[in-house]
């Protein structure tokens, strides 16, 4: 709407200034037709009266409106500069939102790609850990199919299940005590529930061990036997107290 009509406005003055123009001129002959002038005949001194008389009023209004003209053209001229200054203001405006919005958005996608990346880390992390605290449970409970033989007349005793049993123990506490700084709340809630299951279960092979000592076939391994046992306890309760403190995962639970 705007366009239109600053389209149609100087449209508008210049028929204006033609119709005004084209009047003036019309009433100047028309005055001089009436009486005002000498007439029109065929001596060039009457000619050359109606040409001073003509020029002489026409003139000066003709270079008026002409005068009018060049205003309004500079103006108009004027108005256009300020309206492409201020869209050129507009376009600046806009360039540096855009550029604003690009970094943002350049930003953002950084910053998810970081969290992505950590998040892959500590899924893995996480993965590993648990990996290893099941197989480690797995063995466990193999070691207490040892204490419990299915053959009733078979005695107790401490047999090659145990054996891998506490090599995973002394691995997995090694390997939980140099991950656990990469662990976040979550992971570290995770694996301390795993690490609980695995301290019971140590406490419970502790207690068979010392409960059918007199039962077992090769006495010499029961006291090293004990000793990792407990050491392997030992290791994982720290680990567990570590988790607990560094990210007050008990008073993540009070509450």
């Amino acid at each position: 709407m705007s366009n239109s009509n600053s389209e149609s406005s100087p449209k508008g003055l210049l028929y204006t200034l033609i119709f005004f123009a084209v009047v003036c001129i019309a009433g100047v002959y028309f005055l001089w037709w009436s009486g005002v002038g000498v007439g029109f005949s065929g001596t060039t001194e009457t000619w050359s009266h109606f040409g001073s008389f003509f020029g002489g009023v026409l003139g000066p209004v003709l270079s008026f409106f002409s005068f009018l003209g060049i205003i309004y053209t500079v103006y108009l001229q004027s108005k256009s500069n300020k309206e492409q200054a201020l869209a050129n203001k507009y376009t600046v405006t806009a360039i540096k939102l855009s550029e604003e919005m690009s970094k943002e958005n350049l930003e953002e996608q950084r910053k998810q790609f970081n969290e992505q990346i950590e998040y892959d880390r500590q899924q893995r992390t996480l993965d590993f850990l648990t990996n290893m605290l099941n197989e480690l449970e797995k063995a466990g409970g193999d070691v207490l199919s040892d204490f419990v033989p299915k053959d009733i007349n078979a005695q107790v005793k401490l047999g090659p299940h145990f054996n891998l049993y506490s090599w995973k123990l002394k691995k997995t506490s090694v390997v939980v005590k140099r991950l656990r700084d990469k662990l976040d709340i979550d992971s570290a809630k995770l694996v301390n529930l795993l690490l609980e299951a695995a301290i019971a279960q140590i406490s419970g092979h502790i207690d068979s061990i010392e409960r059918y000592e007199n039962y077992f076939i090769n006495q010499g391994d029961l006291p090293q036997s004990l000793i990792y046992l407990k050491e392997a306890k030992e290791a994982f309760s720290k680990n567990l107290e570590y988790l607990n403190n560094k990210h007050k995962l008990k008073d993540e639970d009070n509450k």
